[in-house]
């Protein structure tokens, strides 16, 4: 199974003729911040020359960013939410009960492992590090788990996040029918509590809500992952 790869390995895997597709799922990543000088650079050379430029335009662009969310904070959601250290016997009981539509469903021993063994290390990146194209390190990462109850204490989702300094993405998102506008709420909340560039997700049902409702965000871009 590949998944997860650059656009040039795909053309790789499609010239060797031995993958077949297993699975196309659609996502969108959302904007919040500017990120001009690592956006526009591969795309053509002469953004690279102009780097610097688009260096200051983004650090001009995210105060005014910056500037507005202090004057008008998002006010914590009235909801009942909390994080939790890893897989609880509870929440795999709920997790069991909301992914028979998934492609992979994975249980408690699984999900706590890749919890504890993160892909990525917090730690400065050195000479080693930089010479592969694939970081090991990131000066942060980290999960965050995040457990969203009703007035009664009902688990209505759980939500695993990845924080890659100001990138968050959402890897894994379980939730009774109909709860889209409370994650999307706590979601909201997260990005500008941590001051997020970019939110990433591939979640079918949040996926639909970002498309039909509006959002805070500058930008949205549609994703498509690839399975092979």
């Amino acid at each position: 199974l590949l998944t997860e790869f650059t656009p040039q390995a795909k053309q790789l895997y499609d010239k060797l003729g031995f993958f077949d597709d297993l699975q196309i799922r659609p996502g969108i990543r959302l904007y919040y911040r500017l990120e001009l000088h690592k956006l526009l650079p591969p795309k053509r050379k002469i953004f690279e020359t102009l780097k610097p430029v688009l260096k200051i335009a983004d650090a001009g662009a995210n105060l005014l960013v910056d500037m507005k969310a202090l004057l008008f904070p998002v006010k914590q959601a009235k909801l009942n939410w909390d994080y939790v250290e890893g897989i609880t016997p509870e929440i795999q009981e709920f997790i069991a009960e909301k992914q028979d539509r998934q492609l992979f469903k994975r249980t408690k021993p699984e999900l706590n492992w890749a919890l504890n063994n993160p892909w990525i290390l917090s730690a400065a990146p050195d000479e080693t590090s930089q010479r592969y194209y694939f970081s090991s390190v990131d000066r942060s990462f980290d999960f965050v788990n995040v457990a969203l109850r009703d007035a009664e204490g009902a688990l209505q989702a759980f939500l695993i996040f990845s924080k890659r300094r100001r990138t968050l993405k959402l890897p894994c998102c379980y939730m009774v029918d109909g709860a889209e506008s409370l994650v999307a709420n706590v979601i909201h909340w997260h990005i500008h509590e941590w001051g997020i560039n970019t939110f990433t997700t591939f979640h079918p049902e949040m996926l639909q809500y970002y498309r039909t409702n509006r959002t805070f965000a500058l930008h949205k871009k549609e994703l498509k992952r690839h399975y092979l």
